[in-house]
């Protein structure tokens, strides 16, 4: 039979689709995208019949016939074929130990997570049978998230053993008529995607938060270590939070993404942000839609937006709004709602997955029928994504969410830590349902006690009469010969940086820069970043720090509300159209004088600015916060003298310039004789 005769139907990709395809693609070796459900049988299992029911379901489902063609690069496209050979992997460990039998079915599916699916060729579904003896065996079904949704597998779990009953029966199998996947694809390309772009950018609109996660540190390893940590809410809470919902007439996604929404706030100083969240995707217009097989699933940003003073209660009323208005255009793809973004491809770094029908529960639900003389036992079902964090919320008696991460970006214990702050404020926001944004803490008593008593506690023995500058020096005179900072193979000791501090806060000081008085820094994370800052502060001023990557007219707006007059920029980033001061290229050698390396008389004391920091605000605008010396110094103290974390002897400078934990990383280095290590922005965003 040639090759045409062989296609059914062919048809385009939804968008989904064709970022799986390409991240495939791409990495081949990944296995992201990989879904496989194991789970154990007990009793009389006839593996030949249920290899013919497995026959039955490919011809039924045309999802499972597809493979995917590149072709043409600009058009994939899912070829549906009018036939797909299918064979069960069988093999029969009954003459081995139990011990040894959990041993090889541990490493079996480890190996089978690792095969991987050659989506051009199929078939894009593997199931194995695994006996262990005469009435016990472990079946794995894997197939590629390109095909169909998690979801799924419960519907045709459900039918596979219900044409195997049928098959042992010797009836011929029947089942109600599918709705092919066409009909979803014919759909979406009816959809207008003009109206639904301009939705997504109004939603945006003047959001341009780097929003980060506590924890998150340089990959240590490639690859993904797949981990959880899981928040089992009680009976009484979940109870609790069902009455708010009934009360606030919200759906429960909606309460939960206004709860994360809340930490992240906390964590980002901001009342303004983003994550990403799963929709089912499956519009209830076409005919059959909950019974069709493929994938419907996308991601869409949630925004929460919230003041201060609001309550949390008029936050999530206005959320659920918002959420109805979304429905209409939650097909439209990411990707391009991110292009339209002030963010781009930063806008969304972990989603929010909502399991509405539970896989284990639906199918231990059906499965456990009386008329299959089967028992099912110990479902597992595993899937990777490609975000290194992610939640999923299980719904039931007992709501659980389950913080998943990979091992080698996040370590366990600030995961741990996030699960605390959401148990936290789920307990403040169902015995208070009005509670005002701002006094909803993220903090636990014993968290509490750390920061307002055990910090406090340093009051009397931090340098309180000291500057950062003043404390740098003192490192300085203690190890001059020290490496201070390592960059791309470049060294700079402890007083080299010194010196090119000391001739440009010279230079700056004769620019009439003084006390309160700020200067910005738009330089991109190198040896020349962090000796503008200790320049600026030496010269007795306070530092303004601008993000390269952010959007020109964020920039400028922080440049002009400050009130800046001077602006340290590099090579790289000229942008004194943006601004109206006095523009100092760190690369005019005429900075560095050879002869004015020598420390400058302090013009400074603990009460005066150290800096002015931007988050965003509630209006689209952003807000600074200015921080001073002696805030900052007793911070480091408290962080140096009073954990009981050894102080490391090199620390990484990993957040963005515009994150207040980059000067923690910073000066925790510098003002303890530690060695601080640089990255490329590039490297930094690749971790």
């Amino acid at each position: 039979m040639s090759q045409m005769t062989e296609i059914e139907n062919m048809y385009t990709l939804t968008p989904m689709q064709k970022g799986m395809l390409f991240h495939s693609l791409a990495e081949p070796e990944s296995s992201v995208y990989f879904e496989q459900t194991s789970f154990d049988i007990e009793g009389q299992f006839n593996v030949k019949v249920f290899e013919q029911s497995l026959h039955h379901l490919v011809e039924r489902h045309d999802v499972l016939r597809t493979i995917f063609s590149m072709y043409i690069p600009e058009q994939p496209l899912q070829i549906v074929l009018e036939k797909q050979h299918f064979q069960v992997h069988y093999e029969d460990l009954s003459s081995i130990s139990t011990s040894n039998q959990e041993k090889y079915v541990e490493m079996f599916r480890e190996k089978d997570r690792h095969a991987g699916f050659d989506l051009t060729r199929g078939p894009l579904m593997r199931v194995s049978v695994l006996q262990k003896s005469d009435v016990a065996y472990h079946l794995i079904w894997s197939f590629h998230h390109i095909l169909m949704d998690g979801w799924c597998m419960s519907l045709v779990i459900k039918e596979v053993f219900q044409m195997y009953q049928q098959l042992l029966e010797q009836k011929r199998p029947s089942l109600p008529p599918v709705t092919p996947y066409v009909r979803y694809i014919d759909w979406l390309e009816n959809q207008n995607m003009e109206d639904a772009a301009a939705y997504w950018k109004r939603y945006l609109e003047g959001y341009d938060l780097n929003l980060n996660l506590p924890g998150r540190r340089k990959k240590q390893a490639e690859g993904y270590q797949k981990e959880q940590v899981v928040l089992e809410i009680t009976k009484e809470q979940t109870a609790q939070l069902n009455h708010l919902i009934q009360q606030a007439q919200v759906t429960q996604s909606t309460l939960l993404q206004m709860i994360w929404g809340i930490v992240l706030q906390k964590y980002n100083s901001s009342n303004d942000v983003v994550f990403g969240a799963v929709v089912s995707g499956r519009p209830s217009e076409i005919p059959g839609i909950e019974e069709m097989v493929g994938l419907f699933i996308n991601t869409i940003p949630v925004r929460i937006t919230c003041t201060e003073k609001e309550s949390f209660l008029t936050c999530l009323e206005r959320s659920q709004q918002l959420s109805i208005e979304s429905k209409p255009y939650d097909y439209y793809p990411l990707y391009d709602i991110q292009v339209q973004s002030e963010r781009k491809q930063e806008l969304i770094h972990h989603i929010m997955v909502f399991e509405n029908y539970p896989v284990e529960e639906q199918m231990e639900k059906f499965l456990d029928q009386d008329y299959l003389s089967l028992q099912i036992r110990n479902i597992q079902i595993y899937e990777q994504t490609n975000y290194d964090f992610f939640l999923m919320v299980v719904p039931g008696e007992r709501i659980s969410i389950h913080f998943e991460y990979n091992a080698f970006v996040y370590e366990r214990q600030e995961i741990e830590r996030i699960k605390g702050h959401v148990a936290h404020v789920i307990d403040q926001v169902i015995t208070h349902p009005t509670i005002p944004i701002e006094e909803i803490s993220i903090l636990s008593e014993v968290e509490k006690q750390q920061v307002v008593f055990d910090y406090n506690a340093t009051e009397a023995e931090y340098p309180s009469d000291k500057t950062l500058h003043a404390l740098f020096e003192e490192q300085v005179a203690r190890t001059p010969d020290k490496i201070a900072i390592e960059f791309e193979g470049e060294r700079l000791t402890y007083e080299k940086v010194n010196k090119k501090a000391n001739q440009l806060a010279f230079y700056l000081r004769q620019k009439g820069v003084a006390a309160d008085q700020l200067v910005g820094i738009m330089i991109e994370r190198s040896p020349q970043m962090i000796i503008s800052i200790l320049a600026v502060l030496k010269a007795g001023g306070a530092y303004l720090p601008l993000d390269p990557q952010y959007p020109e007219g964020r920039i400028q707006y922080m440049l002009e509300d400050s009130q800046t007059k001077w602006l340290l920029i590099s090579e790289q980033n000229r942008h004194s159209a943006l601004f109206s001061g006095e523009v100092i290229n760190m690369n005019n050698p005429d900075l560095f004088h050879p002869e004015n390396t020598s420390n400058l008389e302090s013009i400074t004391e603990p009460h005066h600015l150290a800096y002015v920091i931007y988050t965003s605000g509630t209006t689209g605008k952003p807000k600074g916060v200015m921080i001073e010396h002696r805030n900052m110094v007793n911070l480091l103290h408290y962080q140096a003298t009073k954990t009981t974390i050894p102080h490391p002897a090199k620390i990484l400078q990993f957040t963005t310039i515009s994150f207040d934990v980059s000067y923690q990383e910073i000066f925790s280095a510098l003002l303890y004789g530690s060695e601080l290590h640089l990255i490329h922005e590039e490297t930094r965003t690749d971790t």
